[in-house]
Parts: C-alpha cells; structure tokens; sequence
C-alpha cells in the first residue's frame, strides 16, 4: 500500500480517541492560557495608553494655566477659557476641575459650572485605581471607567490640579483668587488646606475597538496555533505510525526472503507471460539450473516435464492443491534423475501495481523414498532379528550335542590317522556354527550400553594391535591418527567390537597388493566424526547400498552381520555410519557421534 493511502485512510480511520482526547488535554490549557494572557497583556497597553494620555494632558493644562498665571496680566486670565481650549482636542469628552467638596470651577461644558459633584465620585471612589503619575512624583494619579448607559464607555483620569506644587507662592494665591477667593484672606489656615481636583474623560471608543480587533485577532492566532498544534501532535504520531509500519514490512520482507532463500523446497516464480521472474537456492540447486536470469521463458529454465505441467494449469484459478495442480513428476537433470512433487499457485497483482503470475513448488521426493525405505529396511531388521533368534536357539542345543560326540568319536578311533581328522573337522565345524548363532543372537537382541569416558587414541591403538599380525601378512600398513586430547563418552567394549570389524574388512580388501589403514578424527562444533580409510578395492555402487543389510556379504567365508552389528552398536549410540568408495582405490568408513550424547563435563582431557 502506498503511503499515502496509509495516510489517508488506514491511519484516520485506527487513530485512538485517547490521542484526540490527550493532545486536546495539553494543547487547550497552554493556548488558552497564551491567549489569556496576550488579550490581558493588550487590555493593559490599552488602559496605559489612555492613561498617558490623560496624565499627559493633565500636565499641558496645568503648563498653560502655570503660564497665563504667570503672565503681568494674570487678572485677566480666564481658566474657563482655557479649559475649553484644551477640550478641543480629539478624543476628550470632557474637562473640568473641582473643589474639595466637589464644585466645578471650570468645565469642558460652560453650563456645569457651579454644579456639585456627588461624593462618590469624588476620590478615594471604590472604582479607581491609583498609579503613580510619572510627572509629579508626590502626587497620585487615579482612573476609572465610567459606564453611562448605551453610551461608549469613558476613561477618566484625575488627580489633585496643582499647577505649583508650592502653596507659598504667589502663583498659588493667584489661583485661589482665579477660583473666586478673597486674596486678603489668602494666609488663612483653611483655604492654605483646600485643594483643587481635576478630572478629564477620554473617549474609549476607538480604543475598545482597536482591542476588539485585537482580541479577535489573538482568538483567531490561537485557533490557528490550536491547529497547528494539533497536527503537529498529529503529524508526529502518524510518522512515527509510518515508520513503525515501514519497519515492520522490512522487517516481514526480510523474513520472508530469509524464509524463502532457505526453505527446503524449490519456489519459482513466473509471470503470466511464463517468464522467470525469481527463484530460491533450493531450486536452482535441485534443478542444476545456473546462473539464472529474470525474464528468461520457462522453456529455457525448466524440465520438458515440469513445462509440461506448467503449461497445462489454468493460472485463473487460485486453488493451489486440487487435482492438475498438485502432481508427482518424474524428470531428469544433467546430473541425476528425480522424482519430484509440483504445485502451482495463482500470484495476485500487488496493491501497488506490482503484475501478478504464477508460482511453482516443486519438493525432491528422494528423500522421502530414502525414509520409506529406511523404514521398510528397519522392519525388515526387526523381523530377521526375531527369527534369528529363534533358530539360534533351536540350533545352539543339537550343537553341544553334536560336538560332544564327535568329540567322543575322536576319542575312540585316536589309533586311526582318519577318524580323528574326521573328528576334528567335525569339531571346528561345530565351534564355527556356534560363532555364527552366537552373532545371531548378538544381533538380535537390543545393544545395551555401558558408557565411561574413554580415550580414543588409546582404544584405536588397543585394537589395531590386535589386528597388526595380520596386517603384517597382508602388507598392510597401519596408522592411528586419532589426537591423545580426544575424550568421548561411550561404551568401550562395543566400540572396540565395531572398530575390530571394520579393520578387519578393511585388511581384507587389501590383502591382494598391500596398502594403508588409518584411523583419523575430525572435531566439529556439534558433532565429532572418527574415519577409518584403507586404500583397498573399494566397492561398486551396486553393492555399496546393501552392505550394512544382515547376511549380506561379498566373502565366501563371511556371516554378512559384521557391518549390520556395528550399525546397530552407532545407533545405539546415537550416532550412524556412513561409508564412501571409489573402486580400485579404497574405501572410507565414517563414525559420526553427536556432540551433545558424547561430551559431558566430567569427560575432559585435562581432569
């Protein structure tokens, strides 16, 4: 699936509430709060705003009333007139000043002269809020704002109307006489106390609308900071869905190639047009094809038989083990004939346009028949066995009889030269059929094992001695190169019995023109193998398979139990034997022990 369609539909589709509900939980709070605190922050700068403006004004009118005072003149300065003046400017609703008990002496608004201001206006008012006006530093400078019905609200600052801070001064009585005073009682204690307010209105209209706009504005980067949280949140979360599902279809991908590249059948792949597109190690190995090429026709690449059955599947349909797609096909390669197991499969195009085809298995079934036959011959053992040991028994009876008389014959005619040579023939004859019942009974009857740590160099040297007079005889070198650090674990007597039947095979099969035995190991990881190679005259392929069969022997004076005995002694080992040969040039007997039976940690070279 592209990515894309991940994006678009899978991912919306399984994305957790709990996502939506924590990104919701942590990005709500913090631009909430950011948005609080900047529509706050822009409410602050506007009061400030206003607030400077009046102090400002505040202070210009006290500057020009400081100066008409100040002027010769003085008695025909008007505050009123300037007052009204100073109303003028834009944004002010009103100007005016009043006495401590509230009467307005000037006003913005000639007729409000005279007119008493009501108490709760008057400062200290619940509503105000004092600052400090940074023109006058003994002086507090308040504000309110007032709502007077549907009307714009006003902004109002005041605070007390000094245009000297000296009452002193002559300026100072000059305002009191300004103010309808009697300057001759200008040195009075009463009227040195009054003092003088001054209030001015700023209209806060454009400057609520400003803030309004701001506000919305703050709302609407907010909203979009929101967003951009969120998918932000969003957006992480589904990279790191992406990334997940890319590493888990690598990771699948890889697993399947793995799977593929080392399954133990052949898996070939062709698209509808029968052209190779891939194929595994197994196939190209089973089927000796080399150095394979992507688009190459099947013709080329497969045997006339499996083509056959390619050809004659209906690739519609998707049924992979239903009668004419699942066959046993005997065919050949360059190296060997098989008989193989086939199937076919429909390959359905890919969600990403990749084109669909055809699959074929195919399974070697030569190791299959090398089981069944395995099992059949194991039957076949278990059968010759008990009867075996049956007719042992019924034969090592008459045996101790026969050779009793004969040997009580012998003892008779000990005068005559030709009896007691009948006799004694008779005798070894007997003694050789007990042998031959006694490897009866031995290969019968279940190898029990008797296992110790053992030095293998020692036992392969033990039993080379034993054989080395005949060796001599035949001209039979013999070398034991086992190394002296080889430790196993293992029931001696049967190895030296198994070990003391192959050498002496081996100095048959040279005892015509000489040659060498030798008895090697070879450690592994998980398996340890002992070889005993003898440069003789080998066997053919024909009788290589049959030789560890019972009663099979290529000797005229051979049992045929030898090799069958020394496989049952390696099974019971939990090992087997394997033998190679090449004819005219000898053969290689290989004794393969499983590392986990034979190593144990009180079987150590150096304890």
């Amino acid at each position: 699936m592209k990515a894309a369609e991940i994006f678009s539909n899978r991912f919306w589709i399984s994305l957790p509430p709990w996502v939506v509900a924590g990104a919701s939980l942590v990005l709500f709070p913090l631009v909430g709060f950011a948005t609080f605190n900047t529509i706050q922050s822009q409410k602050e700068s506007a009061y400030r705003l206003l607030l400077e403006k009046g102090a400002a004004l505040i202070r210009a009118f006290e500057a020009g009333t400081r100066t008409g005072i100040a002027t010769p003149q003085w008695q025909g300065f008007r505050l009123q007139h300037l007052l009204q003046e100073t109303a003028r400017q834009p944004d002010i609703r009103y100007l005016f000043v009043i006495r401590e008990n509230g009467t307005i002496i000037a006003h913005s608004q000639p007729e409000s002269v005279g007119m008493q201001i009501q108490q709760s206006l008057l400062p200290p008012s619940p509503q105000a809020h004092e600052t400090k006006d940074p023109g006058l530093t003994r002086n507090i400078l308040y504000w309110r704002i007032l709502q007077n019905g549907d009307n714009p609200p006003v902004f109002e600052v005041y605070r007390p109307f000094l245009p000297d801070p000296d009452e002193d001064s002559l300026l100072h009585q000059r305002l009191r006489l300004l103010a309808g005073l009697d300057p001759s009682m200008a040195s009075m204690p009463r009227l040195q106390q009054e003092k003088l307010m001054i209030f001015i209105g700023l209209d806060m209209h454009n400057i609520e609308r400003a803030r309004e706009s701001d506000m919305w504005h703050s709302l609407l980067m907010s909203g979009m900071m929101l967003l951009v949280g969120f998918a932000g949140i969003v957006f992480i979360l589904l990279f790191q869905s992406y990334q997940l599902t890319r590493s888990t279809l690598s990771r699948v991908r890889a697993f399947s190639n793995h799977l593929v590249e080392n399954m133990p059948m052949g898996v070939m792949a062709f698209d509808e047009e029968l052209m190779l597109k891939s194929l595994n190690p197994f196939a190209e190995k089973l089927l000796c094809i080399r150095a394979p090429i992507p688009g190459t026709p099947a013709r080329l690449v497969l045997p006339p038989p499996l083509f056959d059955f390619l050809l004659s599947a209906d690739l519609h349909s998707p049924i992979l083990d239903s009668e004419g797609f699942y066959r046993e096909i005997p065919c050949a390669t360059e190296d060997k004939p098989l008989r193989l197991e086939a199937a076919l499969s429909r390959i359905s195009p890919g969600t990403e346009g990749e084109p669909g085809g055809i699959m074929l298995l195919i399974r070697d079934l030569s190791e299959i028949d090398a089981l069944r036959k395995e099992i059949l011959r194991n039957q076949r053992l278990v059968t010759v066995g008990k009867l075996a040991a049956g007719v042992a028994h019924e034969i090592r009876n008459p045996l101790s009889s026969i050779k009793g008389f004969a040997t009580l014959f012998r003892q008779r005619h000990a005068d005559s030269a030709e009896e007691r040579n009948i006799a004694d023939i008779m005798i070894q004859e007997v003694d050789r059929l007990n042998r031959v019942v006694g490897q009866l009974l031995d290969f019968s009857k279940p190898v029990v094992l008797s296992c110790r740590c053992t030095r293998i160099h020692d036992l392969a040297e033990a039993t080379l001695q034993l054989v080395s007079s005949l060796a001599i005889t035949a001209g039979v070198r013999l070398e034991n190169r086992i190394s002296p650090e080889l430790h196993m674990r293992l029931d001696e007597d049967r190895i030296r019995q198994l070990l003391l039947n192959l050498f002496l095979n081996a100095i048959d099969a040279m005892k015509d023109k000489g040659g060498i035995l030798s008895i090697e190991d070879k450690v592994l990881e998980t398996e340890v193998r002992i070889e005993i190679k003898d440069t003789g005259k080998g066997v053919d392929d024909h009788t290589l398979p049959h030789i560890f069969d019972p009663y099979f022997t290529t000797k005229s004076s051979g049992t045929g139990l030898g090799l069958a005995i020394a496989h049952n002694i390696m099974e019971a080992h939990h090992g087997k034997i394997v033998v190679t040969s090449v004819p005219g040039q000898g053969s290689t007997f290989t004794l393969i022990f499983s590392g986990k039976d034979i190593q144990d940690a009180s079987c150590h070279p150096h304890r």
